[in-house]
């Protein structure tokens, strides 16, 4: 990882503060969103390549960022994964772990993906 990239994934981290989901599906920082906030637009990613409206955007853009930052995280993709791949193991962990819905997604779905892709 490049200094600029761990110096912006530091950024990231300290500007997000703590990281409290939420229930609701509108309104509210994405970083905070709960499982249960974004599991039925994260379905939509996982399904199709149309465009999104803003909560699938949410549900994109974490994902993507995540994604950037694998091995950082302590999961290893394919170079060749895509957001919809991403999605649909999201979607899958989601589904397997109802009882974790209230936490935080983005903890959810880096968990989902160190699942997924352990690093070698």
């Amino acid at each position: 990882m490049t200094r600029r990239a761990t110096l912006g994934l530091i950024t990231t981290c300290i500007l997000a503060g703590p990281a409290f989901a939420e229930e609701g599906v509108g309104g509210g920082n994405a970083l905070m969103a709960s499982g249960n906030a974004l599991l039925a637009s994260c379905r939509t990613v996982a399904t199709t390549d149309n465009a999104y409206n803003a909560s699938e955007g949410r549900c994109f853009g974490i994902i993507e960022t995540l994604m950037r930052f694998g091995p950082a995280l302590r999961f290893c993709h394919s170079d060749r994964a895509t957001v919809g791949q991403g999605a649909r193991v999201v979607v899958r962990y989601l589904d397997q772990h109802p009882e974790e819905l209230h936490l935080n997604f983005k903890d959810l779905a880096v968990t989902a993906f160190s699942e997924a892709w352990p690093c070698k």
